[in-house]
């Protein structure tokens, strides 16, 4: 069986890359595009991406970026 490499998962680690590489704004949008294409998920795929979902608020906390 293949495992399948998600979205939300690979918008973050790529997030985390730019962060790394000094591009922190380029990785807070790519944050904010995890946070706000998770509102239109149905719930199997919310719960199935929820962890990457919350790191995402978490780094943008983290950042002084507070979403309603």
């Amino acid at each position: 069986m293949i495992n399948s490499f998600h979205f939300f998962k690979a918008y973050y680690h790529y997030a985390r890359l730019l962060d790394k590489n000094g591009k922190k704004q380029e990785a807070i949008d790519y944050m904010k595009s995890i946070v706000g294409s998770s509102k239109d998920l149905p719930d199997y795929k919310l719960e199935k991406e929820r962890f990457w979902i919350d790191e995402a608020y978490k780094y943008l906390r983290k950042n002084g970026i507070e979403l309603a």
